[in-house]
């Protein structure tokens, strides 16, 4: 896990798919909702915690734009990217 940095100058945990994914290229996981399930874990770990969400994996993003109820966890400066 690598360390990002909130507008208010503190670190913040960074999920990158490899880490958070262990079969996100398992075919046998493909099109079962694995992946869905692991993202939407995640994000509401982020949500109970307070943390703002980089959706740099396009997963993620993807599952984001999927489902609005997660659009709020977006850090401000990476909404509508």
């Amino acid at each position: 896990m690598a360390q990002g940095t909130a507008s208010t100058g503190e670190a913040l945990p960074t999920l990158y798919q490899a880490e958070w994914c262990p079969f996100s290229s398992a075919e046998s996981c493909e099109g079962r909702g694995c992946g869905s399930r692991l993202a939407a874990a995640a994000l509401e770990d982020a949500r109970r915690e307070g943390l703002d969400v980089v959706p740099l994996c396009p997963f993620i993003a993807h599952y984001i734009e999927r489902h609005p109820e997660y659009e709020q966890l977006v850090a401000p400066g990476y909404r509508d990217h």
